[in-house]
């Protein structure tokens, strides 16, 4: 089973969210792709079983524009029948740009595992329900 992770990142929360996800993957004995945007491969998207995308909400509540929009309208088709878990931090709002992110990823017949979302700066009990959340999926 392999898994994706692509995330972007402004400040670095939503990065702090992809290395805690990262980290316990590899805790459980998993070697996850890990990519900011601009490094990342469709093919690491296309040959995994899971996708964790991390964008945090931008200026009218949607994911990264400039880098992350494109990566993610080139990889959506890749999506179908796979489990896909979005996460990211927002500011201000109530995270909505997360409803409209995986209501694109339904519609390209992506299986939404779960959507993670911290206002701000993660805080290690919101990181620790990361972790708790990665064990599930992967261990019960």
């Amino acid at each position: 089973m392999k898994q994706a992770i692509v995330y972007w990142t402004g400040t670095g929360n939503t990065q702090m969210m992809a290395e805690t996800i990262m980290d316990e993957l590899e805790s459980l004995g998993f070697d996850p792709s890990f990519d900011f945007v601009g490094d990342a491969e469709i093919s690491d998207v296309e040959e995994a079983d899971w996708v964790f995308l991390g964008s945090p909400a931008m200026t009218g509540e949607d994911i990264e524009e400039l880098e992350f929009r494109p990566f993610f309208e080139d990889i959506k088709p890749l999506l179908a029948n796979k489990k896909v878990v979005l996460f990211g931090s927002y500011d201000w709002g109530g995270g909505e740009w997360m409803n409209s992110w995986s209501k694109e990823v339904e519609d390209a017949e992506g299986e939404i595992m779960a959507t993670l979302k911290v206002q701000w700066n993660p805080e290690e009990e919101q990181l620790n329900a990361i972790r708790e959340q990665v064990r599930i999926f992967f261990v019960e």
